[in-house]
């Protein structure tokens, strides 16, 4: 009997003895779903590991705590911007082994925006640039505001707005952060259009401001900086002129083109050979006694604001003007021959 007793345990120990002695130290590894994102970020683990391992023990913020065990696969949530190192433990029946991955989680936090208010003229436009800080690049820009649910997706964009009004640029960066800021855009009027006021020789703007500017087919006049500008027909003989008036706030605001020439050219004694009727009009002018063939009519106001052009019904070396769509007033009618033009002072009804 004792001799079948020894005989078993040598037995189960031949079983047993040679397993144990086959056991290897296990392999360690893992991953992660995500390894950057945005605050609040939460990461998901799974071992990768050995077959055989049958504990595990995490340190995913990386501070020299356990902070999960008997986990393969656990899941964790960062609240605060960092770099994270990640250590996992692993055990089998016979060893351990250990996987360090420093700085392995990068969370980060939304990008920090800053838009100053700005202001521009009415009629003008303006670019924006903000001042970004933090975020990963590169980002992604949209420009927005309550009636104008889109503006623009440009780093940089260029806005003409026609009134004072709140904005809101959303920032996207590369990994998901987002940050909505809001600023405003305050538009100032400007000075009203002034109208152009002729005296004689003499040009005057109707709206009073802090500056002015007159203009010549289309280029600055030199020295021409005040309200008033009194212009020298003997080196001025036609042209397109207007003001550009400026208030205390640099905005401006520019008139309609006057020609000049028109109401200078018109006097009595030129009008002697011509037979214009009826005058004063309320529907059809009639122009006789033209030295050629009218070929196209011009009709101003007094202060030398074209109107109108309208094409004469011609008979012969006279013609036929239609008034009737004219408001009541004096009217300037410039009639081109041979390119020539002759004027009319014209009253209508």
């Amino acid at each position: 009997m004792r001799f079948f007793h020894s005989f078993f345990l040598l037995s189960l120990c031949a079983i047993i003895v040679p397993s144990v002695l086959r056991a290897q130290k296990p392999t360690v590894d893992f991953t992660a779903d995500k390894v950057v994102g945005c605050a609040p970020l939460t990461v998901s683990f799974s071992d990768k590991s050995s077959v055989d391992v049958i504990d595990w023990q995490w340190d995913v913020d990386g501070n020299g705590s356990v902070d999960y065990v008997a986990d393969p696969e656990p899941t964790h949530t960062y609240l605060s911007p960092g770099l994270y190192t990640v250590k996992l433990v692993v055990m089998n029946f016979v060893d351990s082994a250990v996987l360090v991955r420093t700085r392995y989680i990068r969370v980060t936090s939304a990008p920090s925006v800053t838009i100053p208010q700005q202001s521009v003229c009415r009629g003008d436009s303006i670019s924006i640039r903000p001042t970004i800080f933090g975020g990963v690049r590169p980002f992604t820009y949209f420009w927005s505001a309550v009636d104008f649910p889109f503006v623009s997706t440009d780093s940089i964009p260029k806005f003409g707005p026609d009134t004072t009004r709140m904005w809101t640029l959303t920032i996207t960066d590369s990994v998901g952060c987002t940050t909505e800021t809001p600023f405003a855009i305050l538009v100032k009027p400007g000075p009203d259009k002034p109208l152009i006021e002729r005296t004689g020789f003499t040009l005057t703007s109707s709206t009073i401001a802090s500056r002015y500017q007159w203009y010549l087919n289309g280029k600055a006049i030199s020295g021409a900086i005040s309200r008033s500008y009194s212009y020298d027909t003997s080196k001025v003989k036609s042209g397109w002129i207007l003001v550009e008036v400026r208030d205390v706030n640099g905005c401006a605001s520019r008139s309609d083109s006057l020609q000049l020439g028109t109401i200078a050219s018109v006097n009595d004694d030129e009008q002697m050979s011509w037979i214009a009727y009826p005058n004063p009009v309320s529907d059809r002018l009639s122009v006789s006694g033209l030295s050629c063939v009218p070929q196209d009519v011009e009709i101003f106001s007094m202060l030398g604001e074209r109107v109108g052009v309208v094409a004469p019904d011609i008979r012969g070396n006279s013609c036929s003007i239609s008034m009737a769509e004219l408001p009541a007033g004096t009217y300037i009618v410039g009639i081109r021959c041979n390119e020539n033009r002759r004027f009319l002072r014209i009253i209508k009804q």
